[in-house]
Parts: structure tokens; sequence; C-alpha cells
């Protein structure tokens, strides 16, 4: 019996060795990944730099980049090819921030994402993200990212965590729409080697384009097309793959799911009803397109509300779905939709 209970007990001390190991070299795991001496923003003060008051005219703008962010003081310091020599600064307004696990998963970096006005005439609002990321060195988080965006009053950016994307780290995407033709643009932020950079692959603006993060994984979608962004992690850089249907995500009971396809430079569909459930979603899929053939959907915004390839029903009642051409002038199909 003895002898029995001391094997139990060398048992024990064993798994409880066992999991303080494997916790110890996760976390050594995690300093080394901090040991990669992560790039920082060089730190500037306002007593060594000029307010954006002193007479900064429009041309700032032309090549400006942000240097460094101070979060501690909301203080952001920039300057451009013209003005090499200054450093200038403004304050900001932070308007939403949020943590992604971009360099570590110990230690989340936090992502802040503000306006400021670089000029003192207050007439030019930029949109910025900054991020911070814990320095192993100064024990303390650090601002190691900084980009902006000149958008129009009516634009917003809209910034996503892309979860586990590159080598079980996370990326995010910061996507706005733009133009007449509400042209999608993205930029993808991830950390390569020791620097934490836009990595965006090279892609024009997606004529009123669409999103959708699964698993680590960029969706995109142009009327009936769609691409995929991934990992490459032999050529150690995200590619853009053309897909040959859209995907169907979060497919439920009682959804419905309707098929376009491709022959004789046309469009068609086998539906011409469809009846749904108001709780239900229709899923829009495609077969046979051609990559360069551009189509419109036409839909009634009080009664669906897009998103991706996916139309959710906002209100019961009779509505119409029209699938025209680009240029909004031929007729490709019709199909009439109640919800009930």
């Amino acid at each position: 019996m003895q002898k029995s209970l001391k094997i139990l007990i060398l048992v024990l001390f064993s798994l409880i060795y066992l999991s303080c190991e494997n916790e110890n070299n996760k976390r050594s795991s995690e300093k080394e990944e901090l040991n990669q001496e992560l790039k920082f923003s060089p730190k500037f003060k306002v007593e060594n730099c000029y307010d954006n008051d002193f007479n900064l005219s429009f041309d700032i703008l032309e090549d400006l980049q942000i240097r460094y962010y101070d979060f501690e003081n909301k203080l952001l310091f920039f300057n451009s090819k013209k003005t090499s020599d200054s450093i200038f600064y403004a304050n900001t307004t932070i308007d939403t921030s949020f943590f992604a696990n971009i360099t570590s998963t110990e230690f989340p970096d936090k992502v802040y994402i503000g306006t400021f006005f670089p000029t003192k005439h207050k007439k030019v609002g930029l949109t910025f993200i900054s991020i911070y990321s814990f320095s192993k060195d100064e024990e303390k988080y650090e601002n190691s990212f900084n980009s902006f965006y000149l958008l129009d009053n009516s634009t917003f950016i809209n910034c996503e965590v892309i979860g586990q994307m590159i080598n079980g780290k996370d990326c995010i995407i910061a996507s706005y729409y733009e133009g007449s033709g509400n042209f999608l643009e993205f930029d993808i932020i991830g950390k390569l080697t020791n620097k934490i950079q836009e990595i965006t692959p090279d892609l024009t603006p997606i004529d009123d384009g669409e999103i959708w993060i699964d698993s680590g994984k960029v969706f995109l979608l142009e009327s009936l097309t769609a691409k995929l962004i991934n990992w490459n992690e032999k050529n150690k850089k995200l590619e853009i793959m053309q897909l040959d249907s859209i995907p169907i995500f979060n497919y439920r009971t009682g959804d419905k799911i309707i098929n376009f396809d491709y022959s004789n430079n046309e469009i068609k569909s086998k539906y011409k009803i469809v009846v749904l459930d108001w709780t239900s979603i229709i899923h829009l899929n495609s077969k046979n397109i051609p990559f360069d053939f551009y189509s419109r959907i036409q839909y009634d915004s009080e009664f669906f509300e897009k998103k991706f390839n996916q139309l959710i029903p906002k209100r019961k009642g009779v509505t119409t779905l029209l699938l025209l051409d680009d240029s909004f002038g031929i007729l490709y199909e019709k199909i009439k939709i109640i919800i009930n």
C-alpha cells in the first residue's frame, strides 16, 4: 500500500513538473520573440519640436510621415521631406482602441485610431493608426508603428483583427470606401522580421467591394467574383488567389442560396421567386463567371442589409433583386423576394 502511495506521489510530482516546464517553455518562447529587437519609433519631446501653429501650410501634406506618437500626452509628431530638419507636433483625439497579438500573445499590442490636424487652419483632418508594442529592454509598451489616411468627411476607416494570419500572430486590416463608385481600399498591417509594417499585396481599389475575415484569411468580393488573401509561408509574403466561386459562410437551416451561372455572355439564375423567412439569410453564389466580367447586384436597402455575399432581411414584405451589367444598362436577371 505504501509503495503504491509513493508511486502515486511521484506521478503527481512528475505531472506538476512537466506542467511548469511547459509553461516556462511557452514564456521563454514569448520572450525569445520579443528579443528579436523589434524596431520602435524614436521618441520626441515638445521642447525640441515645433507646434503645428508654426506657420505650416498645406505643403506639409506632401510626403508627410508620422515619426512618433506620444499616447500619454496625446501628441503626434510628424514632418515631411520639405521639412525634414524640423519635427512638428499636434494634439490628437482617440476615437477607438483595441488589442491585437501582432508581436506577442503574452503581451498583446495596443492599437489606437484617432484624428489630428496637421496645420493650424484645421480644414484638413487626418485619420491615424498607432500601435504600441511591449519592449523587453524598457519593460513597458513603446510606439512601434504609425500611419495616416486622408479621408473626406463622409468616409470612415474600419479596423479589424485578422486572427493568427502570420506564424500564429495577428494582423490588422484598415479599410475604407472612396469615390463615386464606392471603391474599397485597404491596408494590412503585421510584423515581418523585427518590424511592424504595411504588408498589403498589390491590388487596385475594388469597385463596391466587400471584405470577409475567416480563420486567418481575408476574402474579397467584387460583384459575383471572389479573391482570397492568405500567408504563403514558403515565399514569406501575402498572396492573392482568384476563387472559382464565392464561399458560403455561416449557413443555417432555412437560409437560401441563389446561384448565378454564366453562359453565352449572360448570367442566369434558376430562381424567379424566393420565399424567405425574415430570420433567414440569402447567400449569393456564382459559377463559371469570368473574372473580367463585371455586373452589379441591386437591392432595396429598406429590405436588406448586405454583408459580403449575404443579404440579411431588415423587414417583412415583397421586394425585387436585380442583376445588372456594370453600367446598369442591361438587365440579366430579376428575382422577386417574399419575406414573411
